[in-house]
Order: C-alpha cells, then structure tokens, then sequence
C-alpha cells in the first residue's frame, strides 16, 4: 500500500535517489532501469541497503551502452550484438568500465588482460559477476 512504502525507508531513499537520476537523463533504456529498481525495492526486493544505492549511482553513471553491453554478455543474443558493433570504440570502454566495477569477470589469461587487441573488447569470453547478476536482476521488471 502507499502508507507501507511511504514508511519504508528503503523505499522513500530508492525513490529519492532514482528520481534525482531520472531528472538528469532523458535515456530510455536508464529511465527503465531506474523505474524497474523503484519497483523491485517496492515489492520487497532485499539488497542491502549499500548495495541499492551502489547500483542506483551506477544506473546514473553507466551509458546505454554499458547497459546494452552487459545484457549482451549476460544472454549473447546476436541481436543485441547487431546493435553493438556499430560503436565498438564506446562499447570497448563500456566493457572497461564493467570491468572495473565488478560487474564482468575477465576471464582472459592472466597475460593477455590489458594488452591491446585487434578485436573488440566484447567479443572476448566475459562472464557476469555475482554482484553483475544482482544488478541485472535489479534492474529488470519485477515478476
């Protein structure tokens, strides 16, 4: 009910967040994002409360195509990598960036990471993180 999640502090401090991030984007893909995470806290979604503000700032920070790009990795639709290919210098530094904060795992040799390569960062072997399939999971309409 309206009273249950006006009383929820998790909730009035995802809805506060969230809508301070919507105002600043016009990106329909970051708009979803911040819409499906409101509604996974209101039906009682359980991240600790760290973790929901960690991935509510990373909606706001992250690019469509960071977002574009970890769904990719997550189900290797060639659809969604129909949509990538035509950016692949931002999609190489999305990848870096999910990288960086934990959402991808490099699977690589430990010799090759970091290494320039002819071909774009995607279609390297990627897997999803736990704390990746968390935010995945958050970030998606609730059932």
């Amino acid at each position: 009910t309206p009273e249950k999640l006006a009383a929820s502090d998790a909730f009035v401090s995802a809805f506060a967040q969230a809508t301070t991030a919507a105002l600043k984007t016009h990106q329909k893909e970051k708009l979803e994002a911040l819409r499906n995470a409101v509604l996974n806290v209101a039906v009682g979604t359980t991240l600790a409360e760290d973790l929901q503000t960690l991935f509510i700032n990373l909606i706001d920070s992250f690019t469509p195509q960071h977002l574009l790009a970890l769904d990719y990795l997550e189900h290797r639709n060639q659809a969604l990598r129909g949509k990538l290919s035509a950016q692949e210098d931002l999609i190489d530094q999305a990848v870096t960036d999910l990288n960086s904060r934990g959402m991808i795992k490099d699977t690589r040799p430990y010799a090759a990471r970091g290494r320039d390569a002819e071909m774009p960062l995607i279609n390297c072997q990627w897997d999803i993180s736990a704390m990746g399939k968390q935010f995945l999971a958050f970030i998606k309409l609730p059932d």
